[in-house]
């Protein structure tokens, strides 16, 4: 008589999510877009937060305009392909492979690194108004 609905599978909600806000942010560009979310941090303290520009930097990479999405924001060097490395970890690579992946992607002495280098990045992009 009724049919249970299941739950979507993670994964699918996932991919929905990055589908939907890669369109939002084709389509709008936050920059000019007045209702496009603002970084709090900044909004407080007149300071750029590490993520600042990342969404003025995702507009422009997503028109193919990759030296300007670099501008908005220069740590994206460093975390897109550690993100990439993070998702292919998880949803690509399988077995051995994954195992040493996941080994390194995981490892204390590199998730250490990353959170000081952002926090680096974070006062350097202050102090140096970058």
């Amino acid at each position: 008589m009724f049919q249970l609905v299941t739950a979507p599978k993670p994964r699918t909600v996932v991919v929905l999510v990055v589908l939907v806000a890669g369109i939002v942010f084709f389509v709008m560009d936050p920059g000019r877009f007045p209702l496009a979310p603002r970084c709090v941090f900044h909004l407080l303290t007149g300071w750029d937060c590490p993520a600042c520009g990342v969404q003025r930097a995702a507009h422009a990479f997503l028109h193919g305009r990759w030296a300007e999405a670099v501008r908005y924001n220069l740590f994206l060097v460093v975390s897109v392909p550690y993100l990439v490395l993070l998702v292919a970890e998880q949803w690509f690579v399988r077995g051995r492979w994954q195992q040493r992946l996941h080994r390194v992607l995981y490892d204390r002495r590199l998730v250490l690194a990353y959170f000081w280098m952002v926090v680096a990045w974070w006062v350097v992009r202050n102090v140096l108004g970058i």
